[in-house]
């Protein structure tokens, strides 16, 4: 779980959030919460396979980077590293 920015002004705070959306640790999913963690209306997946640990990270850029374990067979064959503007995360589809 990440904050990603605080509530300034009108505009909310955003919090991140990264796990696999599967209880057979698939489907890594990222989250957005613009109310502290209430509710989480915006889901996007990065990874569709087997996956586990993700940790998250904000650039000074505001682009966001996660780096996660995955695989084929197993969640634990590969360590990856994506980095994506907030755009394509509240991009709507």
């Amino acid at each position: 779980m990440l904050r990603y920015n605080w509530p300034k002004g009108k505009k909310p705070g955003r919090i991140l959030f990264s796990n696999p959306a599967d209880t057979r640790r698939r489907n890594l999913t990222v989250r957005i919460s613009y109310d502290d963690g209430k509710t989480w209306p915006v889901a996007r997946t990065l990874y569709h396979e087997a996956s586990a640990y993700s940790c998250l990270s904000v650039f000074r850029d505001m682009s966001i980077g996660c780096l996660y374990e995955r695989g084929g067979t197993n969640a634990y064959e590969k360590i990856t590293f994506v980095r994506f503007p907030i755009s394509w995360l509240e991009r709507k589809e």
